[in-house]
C-alpha cells in the first residue's frame, strides 16, 4: 500500500481496479497450478498403467491377471491421494485468494477493514472438499472398474492385449484426466466465488455502496446466458439472474449443473458509492461473552491482536497507513448516563483507536512539552477502557455539539498528572465520508485539579482521588 493513501473517489477507483485485476490473475494462477500438478498426477498413474499393461505376459493367465489388477488397483490409490491433495489445496488457497478479492482492492484504496471484519465461515469451504473428495474417490473407483472390465474381457479371449491397452489408456483419458480437470475447473472457481460472496455479505454493512458485478470469462465457446449477464450488478445478498434464473456467484453449488460446470466467470466486488459506515468490528455484548464461552475466547483473541498491532506503532517498528482497532466498549453505567442525563442514544457500545491517532499520543512534539502520555500507558488503553480511574463527560464539548467522554488513568511511578483519554461520540467524518463512533481522538497528561472542575466535566462513573 502507498504510504499516502487515495485522497479522490476517482484516486480510490483506479486503485481498486488495479489491485482488483491482480487479484483475479491470483485465481488464475492458483488455478493453473491445481490443474497441473492434477494433471501430472494423472499421467504418472497413466504411465505405470500402461507400463504394467506392456509388461504382462501375453497368455494374462488368471495369477497373472490378479497381481497386474493388485498393481494397478495400488497406481490408482497413488494417483487418488495425489490427486486430492492437489484440489484440496487449490481449495484453500482459492478460498483465502476469494477473500482477498474483496479485502485487497478496498485496502488499495484506502480502506483497511482487515482488523474490523471476522474470519469468514469456513464450513462451506469444507463442504466443498469432502464432495471433491467423493468425487475423486468416484473417479479412482469407475476407473479401477472400468479396467479390470477390460481385462476380462481381454482374458477370456474376447480382445488382444494391445486392443485391451489401447481401451485402458481411453478410460484413463476419458475417466480420469478430463473428469479431474473439470473438478479443478469448476471446484477451485466455485471456492474462489463462494469466499468473495462470503466477504461482500459480511462487509456491505460497513460498505453501503458495495455491490457486486457479474463477469463473463471471455472464452470462445461461452455459454450465451452467461453472456447477456455480463455487467450485471447487485447488491452481495441479491442473487444474478441469469438465463431466467437465479444464481448467487459463479459456479454457485445450488445453481444447475449446466451453469456450473466449467464456468469461468467471475463475481467482482463493485463500489457504487465510497461511503463507510461504522469501520470496526461489532463488539460482543457483556451478555453475549457470559452466556459463550467462544465468544469469550474470541473477545480475548480481539485483545492480544491489538496488542501486538499497538505495540509496532508505539515502537515506531510500523509505519501507520490508516488501520483501526476496536480498543474497549463503552461501560454499562457510561451507556445508561448517557441515555438518562445527556439524552444522547449510543449507534454501537465499542470504541476505536486508528494507528495514527495511537502515534500522535506519544509523538515527539508532545513528548517535548511533557505532555505525552507514556508509550507503556498508551498500550494500556483496552485495560484503561475497561477499568477507568474515572469517566467524566465533558460538558463544554457537549454545548458544542461535540459529545464527548474523558477517559482518566493513573500513571504511576512519581507522575502526579493523570493520563486522559478523550472518546468523541460522532455521527459523521464529513471529510473522509466515514461514519464513526466512539472513538479515541486524543490523549495527554493533565493535572488533577483541572479534572475537578465541576463546571467543565460532571463524573459519571469512578473518583479522581489520588490512590
Amino acid at each position: 500500500m502507498a504510504d499516502d493513501p487515495p485522497a479522490t473517489d476517482a484516486e480510490r477507483e483506479r486503485a481498486f481496479a488495479a489491485e482488483r485485476a491482480a487479484r483475479l490473475r491470483e485465481r488464475a494462477r492458483i488455478q493453473a497450478e491445481a490443474q497441473a500438478e492434477t494433471l501430472r498426477v494423472l499421467k504418472l498413474a497413466q504411465t505405470d498403467i500402461l507400463a504394467q499393461l506392456a509388461a504382462a505376459p501375453s497368455d494374462w493367465a488368471l495369477y497373472h491377471l490378479t497381481a497386474l489388477k493388485g498393481e494397478i488397483a495400488r497406481a490408482i490409490a497413488t494417483m487418488e491421494a495425489g490427486v486430492d491433495r492437489a484440489i484440496g489445496d487449490g481449495l484453500a488457497r482459492a478460498w483465502a485468494a476469494g477473500v482477498q478479492l474483496v479485502d485487497a482492492p478496498l485496502a488499495a484504496a484506502g480502506i483497511d477493514l482487515t482488523g474490523a471484519l471476522r474470519a469468514i465461515d469456513t464450513r462451506r469451504l469444507d463442504a466443498m472438499q469432502a464432495f471433491c473428495t467423493d468425487r475423486i474417490k468416484g473417479i479412482a473407483t469407475t476407473l479401477i472398474d472400468r479396467i479390470n472390465g477390460e481385462l476380462g474381457i481381454a482374458m477370456i479371449g474376447g480382445r488382444t492385449p494391445f486392443e485391451a491397452a489401447t481401451a485402458v489408456a481411453d478410460a484413463l483419458k476419458v475417466g480420469g484426466v478430463n473428469r479431474a480437470v473439470t473438478i479443478v475447473q469448476t471446484e477451485i472457481g466455485a471456492a474462489f466465488s463462494a469466499a468473495t460472496q462470503a466477504r461482500q455479505e459480511q462487509a456491505q454493512e460497513m460498505l453501503p455502496g458495495l455491490r457486486k458485478q457479474w463477469r463473463r470469462s471471455g472464452k470462445v465457446h461461452s455459454r450465451l446466458t452467461h453472456d447477456l449477464a455480463d455487467g450485471q450488478i447487485k447488491k452481495p445478498d441479491e442473487p444474478f439472474r441469469v438465463g431466467g434464473g437465479r444464481i448467487m456467484f459463479p459456479r454457485d453449488p445450488k445453481a444447475p449443473p449446466k451453469d456450473r460446470i466449467r464456468c469461468g466467470c467471475t463475481s467482482l466486488p463493485f463500489m457504487a458509492s465510497w461511503e463507510v459506515v461504522h469501520p470496526l468490528d461489532q463488539p460482543f455484548t457483556n451478555a453475549e461473552l457470559d452466556a459463550n464461552a467462544t465468544k469469550r475466547l474470541l473477545a480475548d483473541a480481539k485483545a492480544t491482536g491489538y496488542d501486538g498491532w499497538a505495540r509496532r506503532i508505539l515502537d515506531r517498528s510500523a509505519k501507520p497507513e490508516g488501520t483501526v482497532m476496536t480498543a474497549g466498549t463503552v461501560l454499562p453505567e457510561v451507556e445508561d448516563f448517557l441515555k438518562r442525563k445527556a439524552d444522547a442514544v449510543l449507534v454501537t457500545r465499542e470504541i476505536g483507536v486508528s494507528d495514527r491517532m495511537l502515534a500522535h499520543f506519544v509523538r515527539d512534539s508532545k513528548v517535548a512539552a511533557g505532555r505525552a502520555v507514556p508509550v507503556a500507558v498508551a498500550q494500556r488503553l483496552p485495560d484503561i477502557l475497561a477499568a477507568p480511574k474515572a469517566v467524566l463527560w465533558d460538558e463544554a464539548a457537549a454545548k458544542a455539539g461535540r459529545p464527548t467522554l474523558q477517559y482518566i488513568a493513573e500513571v504511576g511511578g512519581s507522575e502526579t498528572r493523570l493520563a486522559r483519554f478523550t472518546v468523541v461520540l460522532r455521527d459523521r467524518d464529513h471529510r473522509g465520508k466515514v461514519h464513526r463512533h466512539n472513538f479515541v481522538v486524543s490523549a495527554g497528561l493533565v493535572a488533577r485539579s483541572e479534572l475537578t472542575n465541576a463546571k467543565a466535566y460532571r463524573l459519571i462513573s469512578g473518583d479522581l482521588h489520588a490512590d
